[in-house]
């Protein structure tokens, strides 16, 4: 059975260019054509720039030829910082003899205090029924300090994937409605 699947990202939250987007639409694609699911991202289509508009996003979905659509976006990023202040170790020397007062006395360990900072960055990705408009599915992810690699966006492609699955998601096959 040969479905049709079209997603749209907006990541530019998370990132400073282009390619993040479109390794993350390319590793969701890939993940769900392992479910035998025909996907277009976004950026392939004609209107990969598509006009932040109602009928712009039913241009794009025409010419995917779409029966859902998957729409990912940057909500935000939590920045948290966490105080960790100065620690200080001390053995206590043996005072009964001055042999072993001594080597003890000054055997003080001290860690300076510091910041650590944890940033969370939060993405939430909806599935719509083309056919209907209605929204089928719904995540909302939450990385700590992630570091956009390929890995990284492979792994939370698959994470939603595996979502989908589980919930036991079934892509509709038949065609969109015109409008």
């Amino acid at each position: 059975m040969i479905q049709i699947y079209w997603m749209r990202s907006w990541l530019s939250g998370c990132s400073e260019t282009e390619t993040i987007r479109r390794l993350y639409e390319d590793s969701l694609a890939d993940h769900l054509r392992e479910l035998s699911i025909q996907v277009t991202p976004s950026y392939r289509l004609r209107f990969s720039e598509i006009e932040p508009s109602s009928e712009g996003l039913r241009q794009a979905v025409k010419e995917a030829g779409a029966t859902s659509v998957m729409m990912t976006r940057y909500l935000r990023t939590n920045t948290k910082e966490r105080y960790y202040p100065p620690t200080y170790f001390s053995t206590y020397p043996h005072y009964r003899t001055m042999y072993g007062y001594f080597p003890l006395a000054y055997s003080e360990v001290y860690q300076a205090g510091y910041t650590e900072t944890v940033k969370t960055v939060v993405l939430e990705s909806n599935l719509y029924s083309v056919q209907n408009e209605n929204l089928v599915w719904s995540a909302r992810s939450e990385s700590i300090n992630p570091v956009m690699t390929r890995s990284f966006v492979d792994e939370l492609a698959q994470i939603i994937v595996d979502d989908l699955a589980h919930q036991q998601y079934t892509f509709p096959v038949t065609p969109p409605l015109s409008h």
